[in-house]
């Protein structure tokens, strides 16, 4: 795809990778193509990590080296972790980069997840589910879908899996 041409996805799912993959993301897995991940930092223009997984980079790789020069941004939590300093990450390690920008994710797409939260209590209570974690029911999550595609006339069928 000519938006993902020069992106390359690290993961350690293969899931992941493999959803990378069907939309035409070049996918590298971490723990198997180790050469190619460094070779493909070292070649990078920038490196941002979604992840969520606090201090990745910092675990994963021992040579800062690798990094320098690159624009480094964490789209998470702080994921390049303590081996660089704050002026090694864009916003200082503090902000993800969507929040750093002066428009960030549109309400528009956050409505859908919102809505999901405040049904939560009514769900809860219906179906009088126990002390956990409990998916939002596929029917719900697919009326709001549904629902939010209409409002915005948005097709996501690019971005799901079918």
């Amino acid at each position: 795809s000519m938006y993902t041409e020069d992106v390359i996805a690290i993961d350690i799912d293969d899931d992941a990778l493999a959803s990378g993959e069907r939309y035409g993301v070049t996918t590298l897995h971490l723990g198997n193509d180790r050469k190619a991940v460094e070779d493909a930092i070292s070649d990078a223009f920038a490196v941002v990590c979604a992840t969520g997984v606090k201090d990745l980079i910092s675990k994963n790789f021992s040579d800062k080296g690798l990094f320098e020069g690159k624009y480094l941004a964490n789209a998470g939590v702080n994921e390049f972790g303590d081996m660089f300093s704050d002026d090694d990450v864009l916003y200082s390690k503090m902000w993800p980069i969507n929040f750093a920008l002066a428009d960030p994710t549109k309400m528009r797409y956050l409505d859908p997840s919102f809505y999901a939260h405040n049904m939560g209590p009514e769900i809860i209570m219906k179906k009088k589910l126990g002390p956990g974690y409990h998916y939002l029911p596929e029917d719900i999550d697919n009326a709001i879908v549904s629902e939010w595609q209409d409002y915005y006339g948005e097709n996501i069928s690019l971005i799901i899996d079918q």
